[in-house]
This record gives structure tokens, sequence and C-alpha cells, in this order.
């Protein structure tokens, strides 16, 4: 029996090691339609995945197999079924036919879900037996809680002294306030293994404590008194005498420091150890050199050389003892404040989370796992869900932590001791090499012990598939070279060889050097903050490294490098391209490269809402709207694109006579024309307020993106490739207005208090190319993920600081539960013994795997670029040089197979002619107003008529944006360029025109009006035509159609004579709004902007 069939046969479990690019999602599938041909029910299978997309593209591939299947005719179908190692005959086709329908219609579905959604599942099919609250929200709002908990802990320790004393303890620990709440928190982000650990413990904090001793040993006697004995001090004089004998300067400012410590009141101990360290020990604690020249060892006696060696290396060795045993008995005691004070947090995170409804994924997971594990209804439980699920499938199985494992286990064995008749099943599909994500927990020893216990207890067959279907054979040969290489071994552990499907398909990987550092230039004077930016050379060789990168992409293209897409060959376009990046410290810098060059991009880079500034001046406008006499945050708002309000405008502001900003700007308001920004700005401002007592915070801001047009004031205020992202940001902040709380704040104050503990996660990605365009991902983003041609960024050397304050847990797989759980610190605060217990637990470093992972994501051609840097870490760029013998400042290049020819030719879509199409093969509806018709005088009067009318809507909406604002508006908008002599022209005709009256009143719309600009609307008869009213308003008692005329030879006397002759044209628009609107009265009026003047027409 073959591999494949082995895998994917349904009798069989399977623990399937798979490296990448052999197919799991294929294999998964293969198994699943297997085990439906088998005759499975769709409900008995469970599919497990780890991320919602992953699910869902599982769903989607399997239910487009069974569709193909239902469609396909015989042969078809035949070769489909071969293809998974099932046999073809007229029972099995029969059988495929109908699985499509089988599934699509069943009453319960087949599971393929996330390990939190089947965990979800599992607590609301049991109410009772669970803990949690009866009907929950799942959400992972971890600081909004946190923060209320944090509240409540500080509250409690007023009245609690044990709390208060442990808190005490750790802000001696940890540096203060702010490093307990940091250690605190720790805790917190661990609250499932703690849970855990201390299941069914009476004193859970004792018992963590009793564990701590065994793993530490024992307090230690803290023996100074030596130290400060007369005989020490003897001692000491002695060694003092015999260093002044020596003629270096460093052993006479020992002597120096020594006769200083003789001042020293003995009694005062930590003074008496301070000084002596200075003598004996270095900054890092550590015993200083005693170098001994020839001539001062000849000068010296038997006797003195002796006391002088053994002195020195005796108190040293004293010292360090004495340190090393009063940190093991701060830690020690740490530690157990630590456990105290965590505890009493997570009681209260868990009641801020419960009194509303809340649990997060962390809570799903444990309570599935208590559920499973330790209650006495735990029979009963189990007993229900494998009556339930008879087969179960892992995708990623490396990624699974200790608690997943634990909870799924007894799953599996309650279904196989139900169903003994090869009914039931377990397939395990994973690759330790790709194991990315122990800071979530994963452990990749799971897998291994999975596959141990399974062969022994379910009979199961472990397989090993090595052959990539992804990447062609110069990928392959690099990562074969890369992870063979003896100096792998140790820290990747065995790795066996992988071959390809592919095995002449053309491909290539190249090495460029590394983008160095820039050298600062000296200073001749201190900088100016406001005048020159502060100079990081790092930044700056970032900047580099995503020009350098620009500069290949660009190569790639113009090149027209082909591409593999099926069994042809293609010219390669920017959506074949990915950049992966080893984290997002430097993605800022890379991006900005590439925007230089005017490479596409989307860059999946979540961030924080509230960094943005176009967020921050929403905070500032609704904390104006709480408190106008506020300035800071009124002169911001005044300052954004909300207002527009200019430099000048502010200096009159600051010198007009009244006190506080708010009152200046009514002051100095109400002395300016109806268009200008402080008086739009107050007048807006003032209405706002007047809503705040009276609607949600939703509804307000809704109103005041619609009234003050904030999406186009602000999506006009940048550079077009950044236009769709800001209003991304601008629609999600009205997006929070709503979720939080499901928009039922009558405070803006609480709204903004809570706004700001969350702090929501944002992805700045916006599809502003569409899917030609580059992708930048980080590596732990992209498993899963390939691409004909990839970019590893950033290669350099990775420095990242040390945690200041972390937990250390030790899961080992195959354990229900931790066996050592402390917190984890710095170096400095770290005794021998927690030094060489935290070395003890170590896992793997994860480095190494996320550059397989990174390899192995390329189909054809890998590039790998990286900077320089001034840190020392681990350097993936330099582990391939070492490897591939690549010397420092050389390109490496190479290649595999003959390049093939595109089969196509690619021809940028700018350089693409519309063809005509013949009147006589396609008649497409005319437009009334389409410039192709029209003379070129009347193609002028048009397009000035299509950008007044613009400037009109912009101007009456908003207040006045500066100059570049609207020619981005009217470009982006109605497709025309202005000179700036032409804006000023026009700007001005629509500022007249919004000052009368009459035309100004068609643009102040009340609550039961809609506008409708460029409306476009079809009309009846012999020949149908659509036709553009510039502005229709609708209420429920009028229709208004509104027509605005630029021509030049009107004046008070013709315009209505000039009106008249527009009848004609007004009344093919008023039959048409009649049609749509029948029984509503119907306005007609000609507006002739160069007046300007409103004509109402009869007709």
């Amino acid at each position: 029996m073959s591999n494949l069939d082995h895998s994917t046969h349904p009798l069989n479990n399977a623990n399937v090691f798979a490296s990448a690019g052999s197919g799991k999602t294929w294999l998964l599938i293969a198994r699943i339609c297997r085990l439906l041909l088998a005759g499975a029910e769709p409900q008995h299978i469970l599919a497990i995945t780890f991320t919602r997309k992953s699910a869902a593209e599982m769903r989607a591939r399997l239910f487009g197999t069974l569709e193909s299947w239902a469609v396909a005719d015989d042969r078809q179908l035949s070769v489909y079924l071969t293809d998974i190692g099932e046999s073809d005959d007229t029972r099995n086709i029969k059988i495929a036919r109908c699985l499509y329908e089988k599934c699509l219609f069943s009453e319960q579905r087949i599971r393929i879900s996330t390990f939190h959604a089947f965990c979800e599942e599992v607590i609301r099919a049991f109410p009772l037996e669970s803990e949690l609250p009866t009907s929950f929200e799942v959400n992972e709002h971890f600081q909004l809680y946190a923060t209320q908990a944090w509240q409540q802990l500080l509250q409690q320790s007023e009245r609690d002294q044990k709390l208060h004393e442990a808190l005490d303890e750790l802000y001696k620990f940890c540096y203060g306030y702010q490093g307990a709440r940091k250690a605190l928190m720790t805790f917190l982000a661990a609250r499932s293994e703690w849970l855990t650990y201390i299941l069914n413990r009476e004193d859970p904090v004792n018992f963590a404590y009793q564990n701590l001793l065994r793993d530490l040993g024992n307090e230690k006697q803290e023996e100074d008194a030596f130290l400060t004995s007369d005989q020490c001090i003897a001692d000491l004089q002695n060694y003092r005498r015999i260093l002044l004998t020596s003629s270096t300067q460093t052993h006479r400012q020992w002597a120096s420091k020594l006769a200083l410590l003789f001042e020293t009141d003995y009694s005062d101990k930590p003074l008496f150890i301070e000084r002596l360290k200075a003598v004996f020990l270095t900054g890092k604690n550590e015993i200083r050199k005693l170098t001994i020249s020839k001539k001062w060892q000849t000068s010296l006696s038997a006797d003195d050389y002796q006391h002088l060696t053994d002195t020195h290396g005796q108190v040293g060795a004293l010292l360090l003892n004495l340190i090393n045993a009063k940190k093991h008995n701060r830690l020690l005691r740490a530690n157990r404040a630590w456990y105290f004070a965590g505890h009493q947090f997570l009681r209260h995170f868990q009641t801020a989370k419960f009194s509303q409804g809340i649990i997060d994924f962390n809570d799903l997971e444990w309570e599935t796992f208590r559920l499973l594990q330790h209650e006495h209804n735990v029979q009963w439980v189990q007993y229900k869900l494998g009556q339930r699920i008879r087969h179960f499938l892992v995708d990623e199985f490396q990624d699974t932590n200790p608690t997943q494992w634990h909870l799924l286990k007894p799953l599996v064995e309650a279904s196989h001791e139900q169903h003994e008749n090869n009914s039931a099943s377990l397939f395990l599909v994973g690759d330790v090499k790709q194991s990315i994500y122990r800071f979530r927990g994963a452990n990749p020893q799971i897998q291994a012990i999975a596959s141990t216990w399974s062969q022994e207890f379910l009979n199961s067959n472990e397989i090993r598939n090595d052959h990539s279907w992804r990447s062609s054979p110069a990928i392959i040969n690099l990562v074969n070279k890369v992870f063979t290489h003896p100096s792998m071994q140790d820290a990747f552990g065995s790795f066996l060889l992988h071959s390809c499907q592919h095995e002449k398909r053309w491909g290539k990987v190249k090495i460029l050097p590394l983008t160095p550092i820039e050298e600062k230039q000296e200073l001749q004077d201190f900088r100016d903050p406001l005048s020159s930016p502060f100079f990081d050379s790092e930044e700056s060789a970032h900047f580099h490294e995503g020009c350098q990168i620009a500069d290949e992409i660009r190569a790639l293209i113009d090149d027209e490098t082909p591409v593999y897409e099926g069994d042809t060959v293609r010219p390669a376009n920017y959506g074949d391209i990915i950049i992966l990046t080893r984290n997002r410290s430097h993605l800022k810098d890379i991006k900005a490269g590439l925007l230089q060059a005017g490479i596409p991009f989307n860059a999946n880079d979540p961030s924080r809402l509230l960094e943005y500034l176009e967020i921050k001046d929403m905070m500032a406008l609704l904390k104006v709207l709480v408190d106008p006499y506020d300035d800071l945050n009124l002169v911001h708002v005044l300052r954004s694109p909300i207002f527009h309000a200019c430099d000048q405008d502010l200096i009159e502001l600051r010198k007009a006579d009244a006190s506080g900003w708010w009152k200046k700007l009514e002051l100095v308001a109400s002395t300016k024309p109806p268009l200008h920004p402080l008086l739009i700005a107050f007048n807006k401002l003032t209405d706002w307020q007047n809503l705040t007592d009276h609607i949600p915070v939703h509804d307000l801001m809704s109103h005041i993106y619609n009234s003050a047009n904030i999406l186009a004031n602000y999506q006009s205020s940048v550079a077009e490739f950044e236009a769709a992202h800001v209003g991304n940001r601008l629609n999600q902040f009205l997006h929070q207005c709503l979720e939080l709380d499901s928009g039922r704040y009558s405070g803006i104050s609480r709204f903004l208090r809570k706004l700001k503990l969350l702090n929501p996660e944002v992805s700045d990605s916006s599809d502003n190319h569409g899917h030609n365009a580059v992708e930048i991902i980080t590596v732990h983003s992209a498993k899963g993920l390939e691409a004909p041609i990839v970019f590893i960024a950033d290669s350099g050397p990775n420095h990242e600081p040390p945690e200041q304050f972390r937990t250390l847990t030790h899961w080992p797989a195959e354990v229900g539960s931790p066996t050592s759980f402390l917190l984890g610190c710095s170096k400095d605060k770290m005794s021998e013994s927690a030094t060489l217990f935290s070395e003890s637990i170590k896992t793997r470093d994860e480095e190494l795997n996320l550059l397989y992972v990174a390899l192995t994501r390329a189909k054809q051609i890998l590039l790998v670029t990286g900077s320089q840097s001034r840190r020392n870490g681990i350097s993936w760029h330099q582990i391939l040089c070492n490897i591939l013998e690549i010397e420092a400042g050389e390109i490496y290049e190479k290649e595999f197979s003959a390049r093939p020819v595109p089969s196509q030719t690619h021809i940028p879509a700018e350089n693409i002619q519309s063809t005509e199409i013949p009147e006589a093969l396609f008649r497409p509806l005319s437009i009334t107003k389409h410039e192709a018709t029209y003379p070129e005088a009347v193609k002028s009067v048009t397009r000035e008529g299509i950008i007044i009318h613009k400037l009109l809507e912009i101007l009456s909406e908003s207040s006045m944006p500066a100059d570049q604002q609207l020619v981005n508006r009217i470009s982006l908008e109605t497709r025309y360029e202005v000179t700036p002599d032409e804006l000023q022209q026009f700007k001005q005709e629509a500022m007249n025109c919004l000052q009368n009256e009459n035309v100004k009143a068609m643009f102040k719309l009340s609550d039961n009006q809609q506008a409708f600009n460029e409306f476009a609307i079809a009309t009846t008869g012999n020949q149908q035509k659509i036709n553009i009213i510039d502005r229709l308003i609708i209420s429920e008692e009028l229709a208004w159609i509104i027509d605005f005329k630029t021509q030049g030879n009107v004046s008070k006397d013709n315009a209505r004579q000039l009106a008249q002759t527009h009848i004609p044209q007004l009344s093919r628009y008023k039959q048409a709004v009649a049609l749509l609107y029948p029984g509503l009265p119907i306005r007609c009026s000609i507006v002739f902007t160069k007046l300007p003047a409103l004509v109402d027409l009869e007709i």
C-alpha cells in the first residue's frame, strides 16, 4: 500500500509529517472525500485547522471538489477517484455523484472549523456543565478588562493587608509600579496554563510555591558575617598594603577604594558590601582579573604573593555567593508575591468579563479542557461528543498547544471505545520544521508524542512526505543544502532531503549584499528638532533596502520574467510577488522605498487605530464637543482637514481680544464672510455640541461625517496612494463608535475612555491596486501561502531585546498539566539555580524554523535582501553566506534549467488602445451631455460647467479646503485637470453663487430632502436617451430639477429670455422624473452661474 493510500484510506489512522509544499490541504480534502465515499455521515466528521481563513479555504475546496464530481462525466470522475487512491468502479462513481447534494442539504454539515470554534460549540452544547455565562459573547478586548481588573486589585489592596504586602514586594523587585503591573500582565497572559497548573488544588499559591522550591531550591543563608569580621578586615588591610607596592595605576585605585572602605561603619553592612564589590567585582558582578607582572611578582615575598592571590579569589567568591543568595531569596519572595497577587488579579479579570457576558479564546480552551478532563460528568460529555464525532482530522498539528491536545485526546479515546468496528478514525498532519507559534503556546514535541500514542493505542501509521509540489529545483536545492549543512544539525535537528515534482522547471535564487549603514555626520551645532529630522542610520539602511527591492521588482517586470501557470508560461506581474519580513520593525522604511519607486503594493500591517493622525483628529473633535474650552484640542481641530484653517487664521485668533480660544473663535467668526473656515467651524461646532446630549456617539459621528464631508476632505488631503487607507481607517473609527456596547453610550467621555483602553488593532491594508500588487507580509502570516517570486527582506542581524518580565512554564507534551510555573526576569535578577532551570526548560529557537518557512514559500524565484545593523543578533543572511560560501559584497545568483519564453506578451494596461465598435454592430444609449458629440467651444463650456458644479458641491458641504485639495478632488471626481488660474476663476464664480440666497437654498437641505448630483435618467420616445440632470432634490412635497448654465452672454435683463431657450431640455428631464415619482409636483430651474441668478421655468 502506497503512502497516499495509507494516509487517505478511511479505515487507517494516520500521522503525516508533511514538509512545506507537499500538499497537506489536498491530502485532508482527499481523506474527507474517501470517508464520505466509504459511507461516513457528514455530521460525524470534524476537521480542525488553526485560522478561520484556512477553515474557509478548506471548506471551499471540499465543496468545489464534490461539485466537480457531480457534473463530471464518467471518464473525468474516474480520473478524480484514482488520483485520491480510490477505485473507480461503478458503485463509487454513483456514490461520488451524489455526495455534493448529500453534504449540501445535510441537516448537520461537516464540521470544518478552528479549535476555538469547536470549543465554543462544545460549551454551548453543555451549558449546565460549563461554569461560563449561559449566554456569552466571545471577544478579545483583553486590555479593557485587564485595566478594569487592575483598578479592582488596587482597591482590594487598600483593605487586604496580605495583598498589599504582595504588591509591595513586587514593586521592589520589578522597579516600581509599572514593572509590577507588567509582571502581573504576563501572569494574566498565561492564565490558561495557571488554571491547568492549579486545577483541584485547595491552596494554589502554596502549591505553586512548593513546586518553585523544588525547582530552584530552598531559601539560602545570606552569609555576610565573615566579610565584616576582624579576621577579614585584617586580611583586607594586608591585601591593601601589598597593592600599594605595585606601580600599576589600577592596583593603586583599588587600594584607595579599600582605604575608603576602612572608614565605613562596619555595622552599615549594605554600604560596606557595596564598597567591597567596587574593589573585587566588575559591573557585571564578575571577579576582577588580578594581573601581576613578572617585575611585581619578583619584588613580592612568597607569603605576600600567596596572600594577594588567595584574598582576591576568596573575597570575590564570598561576594558572588552572597549576591547569588540575595538574588535567590528575592526571586523566591517575588514569585510568591506574584502567585498571590496574580491569582487575585485573574479573579478580578474573569469577574469583569463574566459580569458582562464576555469570554475570550483562553476561556473557550480552558473550559472545554476542564469539561473533558477533571469533572464528575466527564464521561457523560465524552459519551455525547463521541456519539456525534467519529472522524478527527487536524491540520497544522505542529502548532497545537498542550491544552488543545489534552482536550482532543479524550474525545478521540471515547470515540474509538464506542466505535470499535473501524468506524472511527484519527488523521493528524503537520510539520515540526514549520512550528513558529511558540509565543502562542505551541509545542512541536506534541506531534511526536501524539504519533507515539496513536501508534500504541490506535495502531496508526506514521507517514513522512518530503516531496514538494510547489517549488522549483532551484529552491529545493537551496533548502537541502542549507538544512543538511553540518552547522545546522545541532540547532535544527535531523533533516530529510526534499524532492520536487517539477524536476525541470526553471527557477532562480539570488542573494544580494546587505545594504550598508550610512556613517553619521558629526554635527557642528545642536540639531533643531523643528527643522532637522533625527537621523537614524539603520532606518536609512532599510529605506535603501526598500529601494533595492523596488529596483529588482522593476527589472523582473520589465524583463517579462516567465512565470508558470498550469501548463502555460506568461510574463510576471506585480501580483506574482510576495515580500516577507521577519517582523514589522522596519516595515515602514521598506514600504517608503517601494512608494518612492512607484511599486504598487498591499501591506497587511495591523497597527493600533489611535496611532493615526486622522483618528487623533476625530478624538480631538469629540473632546472639543465635550469641552469647547479645551484650547489645545480646539486648535488641533481647526487646523485639521475638518475645517482647513490656515496659519494666518490661527494667528488672527491668537490676537483676538477675548479670553480662551473658543471665545476668540466666536468673536473672529462673527466678522467673516459665509464660506470662511472660521465661521463654518464655529457654526458646525455649535450645532454638533447641541446634539451631543441627545443622540448616541455613532449617530453623532455619522452626522458629522456627512455634514462635513469628512471622508472626501481627508482623502483629498493626502497623496492618491494613501487616500484609500485613510478612508478605511476613518470608516473603522465610525465602526468602533457603533461596536462599543452596540453604540448605546450616551456620553462621549465614557466612549473616549473605553476606546483609549481598547485601542483596537486595525489593518492598514486596502485593495488599492486590485490583485496586481506586490503583497508584503511577515513570515508568521505567510504560513500556507506561496508565490512564484518571493523576496526575503530584512534578513540581516535581528536583535530582539529580551523581555524584562515573562512567564516561564514547563509543560511536557506527555503530561496533562504544566509541571512548573514561575516569573522569569532579566539576567541581573536571576540566581544561578534559576538561570540553570530556565535553560533546562528552554525549547529550540524558532529562528531556523522561520527561515525554513521563508525559504519554502517561493515557487520559482527567491531573492534575499537585508540591511547591516550595529546590533548583534541572528542573521539569516550570514547563515546563507556561510553555507553557500558567499564573499562579503558579492551577489550570489544561481539558476536551474533553461529559461522558458512566455507564451503571451505582456501589454501594460495603460498602453492598450481602445477599439472603435461600429455603430451597426452595437449602439449604446446616447447621453445628451456626452462631450464627443459637441464642438470644441461647447466642450469647453461643458467642462467648465462640470467643474463649477463640483465646486458648488464641495464648498456647500464643508469649509474652504486648500487649493491643492480642491485640485485633487476635481481631478479625482471629474477627471478634469485645472490650472491654478482656472481654479481661482472657477472658485470665485462658485463662491458668488453660494452667496446668492436663492442658489444657496438648493444646497441647504432639510432632514426630509435628498439631493442627487449628476443624476442619470433615461427618457422614452422614438430614441431612448440617457439624460444627466445637474442636481435633483427630492422631498415628500416636491421634486426640484436644477440645471447649471455657465454661458457668459447672460445679464439680469436677458436671463429669463435665455432660460426659455432651455425649456425643451428641461421638459425631457421633467417627463423622465415624472415617471420615477408619479404624482409628485415638479419644479424646474435654471441657474446662471456668471450672474449669479436662479430662474424658475413654467413647463
